[in-house]
């Protein structure tokens, strides 16, 4: 008994220490900003000397090494919607991501990531907490929990280690730490369930509760207006933050001249105009270029320094100017980070446009970019979450004349953010559907996905005044998809639609494309495999043999191409023979 207390004493004052180093770096990190409040607590010695022995009743072995929650971390939000935010700091810091030091958590150690919900399998919030967990790659993904609870609790559980030793105790031990991350809503009820039902349920009360049954059932018909009331306050919220009727003066488009225009319009002077042309010049120059992610790198450093300077000096003097040229320069540095196509750089992206989208949450080419990294990073739902945010922004900016909308956007943009939409959309069925597939060829959600693939895409065919190159694009990824459902994943069903639009979208595409020229592997190969499925064998060798010259032109620049195009190219001209 002697030696536990030791121990436990050792533990808990070391628990102390680290827990003015966890308040440390939470005030750093501003988990304030996105939080209602947050607390932390140590388990005092006697409680862990209790829990050992509890434990020990079932377990004979269990050791004081062996608790969880020796740290406390407690954070509530206001809304459900903030939770996977929250969850996105916090991980954050256990993978040492963000830009400070000392970061007190043992690096990259998450031990346990659990989610208590009463609705398993349908709760999208879950949904988008659990991929914001994959997303860290702290764990195998089969080990993060989706847990029910009897009683309907909800909350999220996340246990690390605080790199804080302890004297005199196993030289390997770090203060380990339990982080429960959940609404005001979810954490009242928790407090009055954890006093009248949960400590009644597990017996740990000294004094019985009294009619055990009516406060158990009572205790349930509360929290379902609990979760009704955050509910209600996430709709709340999605009301004050989309004021699509709300003037905002900043423009969302891009090109240099209307850039510059706003920027003069709100007094930024010409000599940070010009700064700022530089760098957008050398980001056209890597859109531009084959070998482009170090200037992609350089050109977003660019942005994130001039920022800085802007922001730190007295060059911009307007709230308006200094408004509309953090926009326009964010928006740069999140475009480039993105078309870096590196997983950190993406993240890094998204996080620059969710602050964007929370000041302008109107505008659509925010939401289009936030769907297009979504969708990089295998977000699905995200991605159709702000890609459908984005096309119900762009059909009421249509409605209206240009001189009356709210959002400065001409028709001819408006137009290409159109179909833009309905490409994205395309392709984040058409990529949910590959990776279902990889897994799992015979789910029946594989033929479905592809299905709305080709329906979101195919109404991008009805859009008023559709260019050349957009529809180039749309009919190119309908054939495409039909590919998929009848020739490459075979999938089974009445496919015989897709069957029959094979043949039609090829007699659209074929006009289009001058395969002598075109330099778009993607779009060869949907031509190539469409002349292979018709029986077309010799118009299929020669897009292969173009493919093939492409693929060696690729490689110089350090381009890799699909495998699953060079095996149909090399089975085509016999390469492997």
């Amino acid at each position: 008994m002697e030696d536990i207390k030791f121990e436990s004493l050792q533990i808990s004052t070391a628990a102390s220490t680290a827990e003015s180093r966890l308040l440390d770096i939470l005030k750093t990190a501003k988990l304030q900003d996105i939080c209602y409040a947050y607390k932390t607590r140590v388990k005092p010695w006697s409680k862990l000397i209790q829990k050992v022995e509890i434990k020990r009743e079932s377990k004979p072995d269990y050791t004081i090494d062996k608790i969880t929650d020796v740290l406390g971390l407690r954070i509530v939000t206001l809304f459900r919607q903030d939770m996977s935010k929250v969850v996105g700091t916090i991980l954050s810091l256990i993978s040492h991501k963000l830009p400070y030091n000392p970061i007190p958590f043992v690096k990259n150690d998450l031990k346990e990531a659990i989610i208590y919900t009463p609705d398993i399998g349908n709760d999208p919030v879950v949904s988008q907490v659990i991929q914001e967990i994959k997303t860290f790659e702290l764990m195998p993904e089969e080990e993060i929990q989706e847990n029910g609870s009897a009683a309907r609790y909800s909350s999220i559980h996340l246990v690390a280690f605080i790199d804080q030793s302890v004297d005199e105790f196993d030289q390997n031990y770090r203060i380990p730490i339990e982080i429960q991350i959940r609404t005001v809503f979810e954490d009242a009820w928790g407090e009055i369930d954890h006093q009248y039902g949960y400590q009644n349920r597990t017996g740990k009360t000294d004094e019985p509760i009294q009619h055990p049954e009516l406060v158990g059932k009572n205790l349930l018909t509360l929290k379902k207006f609990v979760d009704s009331c955050a509910e209600y306050a996430d709709n709340i919220r999605d009301l004050a933050v989309q004021p699509i009727h709300q003037r905002q003066t900043i423009t969302t488009l891009v090109t240099d001249k209307i850039v510059e225009s706003n920027l003069l319009e709100a007094k930024v002077s010409q000599l940070v105009i010009d700064q700022y042309k530089t760098i957008r010049q050398q980001r056209a120059k890597a859109e531009n270029a084959n070998n482009s992610e170090q200037t992609f790198i350089n050109a977003a450093e660019g942005f994130k320094y001039l920022y800085a300077q802007i922001k730190e000096g007295k060059l911009i003097r307007t709230p308006e100017g200094r408004k509309r040229f953090r926009y326009y320069i964010k928006m740069d540095e999140a475009l480039c980070r993105l078309s870096i196509n590196i997983h950190q750089e993406t993240i890094s992206a998204i996080s620059i446009y969710k602050d964007l989208v929370s000041e302008y949450p109107a505008f659509p080419i925010i939401h289009f970019r936030l769907g297009q990294a979504y969708l990089e990073i295998s977000k699905f739902e995200d991605s159709r979450k702000h890609l459908k945010k984005c096309s119900d922004s762009v059909a009421t900016l249509s409605k209206l004349k240009e001189k009356d909308r709210l959002i400065s956007l001409p028709d001819v943009e408006l137009n290409k953010l159109g179909v833009a939409i309905h490409i994205l959309f395309g392709l984040a069925y058409w990529k949910e559907a590959d990776e279902i597939y990889s897994v799992n060829p015979a789910s029946l959600k594989v033929k479905q996905y592809l299905e709305q693939a080709y329906i979101k895409t195919k109404d991008g065919l009805q859009i008023d005044g559709l260019m050349e190159d957009y529809e180039t694009k749309l009919i190119n990824n309908l054939l495409f998809y039909s590919l998929e459902i009848e020739h490459f994943k075979k999938v089974s069903g009445k496919n015989k639609e897709y069957m029959l639009a094979i043949p039609k979208h090829l007699k659209s595409l074929e006009p289009r494309i001058e395969i002598s020229k075109c330099k778009n592997i993607a779009q060869l190969d949907t031509l190539m495999s469409s002349y292979t499925y018709i029986g077309q064998i010799e118009q299929a060798k020669t897009i292969a043999y173009r493919i093939e010259k492409l693929v060696v032109e690729s490689q110089l620049w350090g381009k890799l191409t699909e495998p699953s195009v060079l095996s149909r190219v090399n089975s085509l001209l016999g390469n492997g023979d």
